[in-house]
């Protein structure tokens, strides 16, 4: 039987909703991905893909983020991208190698003033299905910010689920970083968007990329070139124009949540025809 591997990229409350509305559509038109060996969530797709591996579907999770209410328990941030990036890029030139990158990305996120931890974990709670590991396999990706180095959750790793996502999701300069048994982790996509090199030895590879910046593609041309050099299958999926303009530029609004759920699934219906084949081909 063909191993398959189903790749979660980070993109902010935007990344949550597309990915969500994509694989809902995806099942709504027969196409279930529930059935994946192998999950890899990174950031936002760490959300969702532990509301999949928890539900083994999207309805619930759809639903909730198209339905956003007064009580949302999400944080609005005057977050500007292009601002962002140029910060990273600094930190980038006086780096020698991406390790040197990440410590000094570390630094900052230890240093740079935000909510609390236990806020930030009650947002992120109040975003899953349930609070307990699944038993299918889930990889949700971090950074060691004292070393630099890619941390991969799992079931085995024994922390909490809710601590898990958090330090995936935890934007350095934006958010807090997570402590877990001592140590303090951010966001694993300033390691890759997708962190797609996880799923070497997959035979079948979907990844979502919320994302649209340039670094973004250039990291995960270069994973899938690496991924396909190893006899992996891989197919790219990313936002359409209809889909991307539900960001309006900020894609941590809240305000973006249910539209992007929303985009989402209308592209995840319009794309099944393409997916299908590949996803259920033996």
């Amino acid at each position: 039987m063909t191993t398959k591997a189903l790749v979660l990229a980070g993109g902010g409350l935007f990344g949550i909703g597309w990915e969500t509305g994509m694989i809902r559509g995806l099942e709504a038109s027969g196409l279930s991905l529930s059935d994946s060996n192998l999950v890899i969530g990174t950031s936002a797709g760490a959300v969702v893909g532990t509301n999949l591996r928890q539900d083994r579907s999207m309805s619930a999770s759809y639903e909730r983020f198209t339905h956003v209410d007064d009580e949302s328990t999400e944080i609005g941030v005057d977050f500007d991208p292009v601002e962002y990036m140029k910060q990273l890029s600094e930190l980038r030139s006086t780096s020698k190698n991406r390790k040197q990158f990440l410590q000094s990305v570390g630094k900052w996120a230890v240093s740079a003033k935000t909510v609390s931890e236990d806020t930030r974990l009650h947002v992120i709670a109040r975003r899953l299905s349930g609070t307990t590991w699944p038993q299918q396999l889930l990889a949700i990706t971090c950074v060691d910010a004292a070393t630099g180095e890619l941390e991969v959750f799992t079931v085995g790793s024994k922390i909490p689920l809710v601590q898990a996502v958090a330090a995936s999701c935890a934007i350095p300069g934006i958010w807090p970083v997570t402590t877990i048994n001592d140590r303090k982790y951010f966001d694993g996509g300033l390691r890759s968007t997708a962190n797609a090199d996880l799923a070497a030895g997959f035979e079948r590879i979907l990844i979502l990329l919320p994302s649209s910046t340039e670094e973004s593609r250039s990291d995960i041309d270069a994973e899938i070139r690496e991924l396909e050099t190893l006899g992996c299958d891989v197919m790219l999926l990313v936002p359409n124009r209809a889909s991307l303009t539900t960001a309006k530029g900020n894609p941590l609004d809240p305000a973006c949540l249910s539209p992007s759920a929303k985009a989402g699934y209308q592209q995840g219906t319009n794309m099944s025809e393409m997916v299908n084949p590949f996803w259920l081909e033996d």
